[in-house]
């Protein structure tokens, strides 16, 4: 088996031989779009061209920048090398907290436990209590799924209960002021809660909310247009 160094060797002489052998004239301009006509290795060259021209090898993004005098390139060097010494200062500090991760997750746990009681009080899927419980359902069965809690999992699983409570039997869920005859899909009002009974399902293992989803699919899909998508909202009868 040839060795993988010998085939790369290989390309980079067929390239040196190639670019050596292309032409050293000075690059064409398209007038018509201000751009150089050929950029290939062959055409590559800069040879004869003006420091403007130049400027315009990669479409204008390329600045050729003049000499530095002696004075400025050792001012140069100097700010380098202090970046350079704070770089390694910052890098052997022992500046970071090393219990800053626990200390978080710690405040987190606090805030989040806070929010079982209140949240699983909830007594309707109604008002701004809507919003409240879709993202409750959804935070506390990630915090299940982090942590590992059943306590997480059976508050998500309250917010759920409510959440399926309110479901119209046709499958879709009520638009706040709107009889069962009208969905709305705009804003989350349909699809948020169906998401939120596949987590359910998902969590749990129980049917009940996989059925849910189910409704809610068979739903959509009887209101689908022709060319595939849905609308904002929707009447059933016109």
């Amino acid at each position: 088996m040839k060795s993988p160094n010998a085939f790369a060797l290989l390309f980079v002489l067929i390239a040196a031989t190639a670019h050596s052998a292309g032409t050293k004239e000075p690059l064409v301009i398209d007038k018509n779009t201000g751009q150089y006509k050929d950029l290939s290795y062959d055409a590559l060259t800069d040879e004869g061209l003006s420091w403007q021209d130049r400027t315009q090898l990669f479409g204008g993004e390329t600045v050729d920048y003049g000499e530095l005098t002696d004075a400025e390139r050792t001012k140069r060097q100097k700010e380098l090398k202090t970046l350079l010494a704070r770089i390694e200062v910052r890098e052997n500090q022992n500046w970071a907290d090393p219990k800053l991760l626990q200390r978080v997750e710690a405040e987190i746990l606090i805030w989040l436990n806070n929010q079982i009681e209140p949240v699983t009080a909830i007594q309707s899927y109604t008002g701004e209590d809507v919003q409240r419980l879709r993202n409750a359902a959804v935070g506390f069965f990630r915090a299940y799924e982090i942590f590992g809690e059943k306590k997480y999992l059976g508050a998500g699983l309250k917010c759920a209960d409510l959440i399926l409570g309110s479901q119209w039997p046709r499958g879709h869920w009520p638009w706040p002021g709107k009889s069962d005859r009208f969905i709305r899909i705009q804003d989350g009002y349909t699809t948020r809660p169906f998401w939120i009974m596949l987590y359910a399902y998902k969590l749990s293992g129980d049917k009940k909310y996989f059925e849910s989803a189910i409704r809610c699919a068979d739903v959509l899909l009887s209101i689908r247009s022709p060319g595939g998508g849905w609308g904002d909202q929707w009447a059933f009868g016109g």
